[in-house]
């Protein structure tokens, strides 16, 4: 199985329309789950605010044959990728239960330290707990919106009850020291509340390897400039290190004064 994140700009009215067209295993071959939700920022001072002219597609498949056959003939798929971003995604980690997403991870593989992560939370809101989700999600959120490793961000909701959100990371590593609570506690002090007294009536925490994307998102294709970024990083790293090599030859300051 592999999983999927499409988010797509749509203007408030045909996104509201689109949210009608929620695929199923009968209109998508392969479909073991989806999640066409409206979206919303993180790390907002006030409430959240979810809009219909930004919607995020979620979904787990059987294949990425599947995955390729949806977006290359669905009429939404084709709505989604007008004006937006997507990306291929491989389960690497669950925590929690979600029994539509059984068998994304089957044996986990290891994600090195310094390639990009993605992360999806998923809840079905305990709505009598409203009040202490969005206080402590709050905190979490403005964390995570303050971390410079956060490359993307965004919210997600579908009424009544579900919500989640998907983030991007430069590092697996820094990915780990925001869920820890290495780089600040609100996202420990909110796991900790919710393992206190839940939010939701069901949860799951997903950590995927993003490994192909196209669109963009705000501008750019965020896995590609992370890529790029790394790239460039890497070869700064190497140029200094050949200079500092050649600088510590023998006869090097010699020549360079001669």
């Amino acid at each position: 199985m592999i999983a999927s994140i499409h988010i797509a700009d749509t203007g408030a009215l045909a996104g509201a329309r689109l949210l009608r067209s929620q695929p199923n295993a009968k209109t998508a071959p392969g479909l073991r789950y989806a999640a066409l939700m409206l979206t919303s920022s993180l790390g907002g001072r006030g409430l959240p605010r979810p809009s219909a002219a930004r919607i995020a597609l979620f979904a787990a498949w059987d294949s990425e044959r599947a995955l390729t056959a949806f977006e290359s003939s669905d009429p939404l798929a084709a709505k989604l990728s007008r004006n937006g971003w997507r990306a291929k995604l491989q389960a690497t980690h669950v925590y929690g239960a979600w029994p539509e997403l059984d068998g994304l991870v089957g044996r986990e593989p290891a994600m090195a330290e310094d390639e990009p992560a993605a992360v999806l939370t998923l809840g079905r809101l305990r709505h009598s707990q409203a009040v202490r989700f969005l206080k402590a999600g709050a905190a979490a959120e403005r964390l995570a919106v303050g971390d410079p490793a956060l490359v993307r961000g965004i919210g997600m909701s579908r009424p009544p009850g579900l919500v989640a959100t998907f983030s991007l990371w430069s590092s697996t590593a820094a990915m780990r020291d925001y869920a820890s609570g290495r780089a600040g506690a609100e996202h420990r002090d909110a796991v900790s509340a919710h393992a206190r007294r839940p939010f939701h009536h069901q949860s799951a925490f997903l950590r995927f390897r993003p490994y192909a994307s196209e669109g963009l998102w705000d501008g750019i294709d965020p896995l590609l400039a992370q890529a790029t970024s790394a790239t460039r990083d890497a070869s700064a790293t190497s140029d200094a290190t050949e200079t500092s090599d050649a600088s510590s030859a023998p006869g090097a300051s010699a020549a360079a004064t001669g």
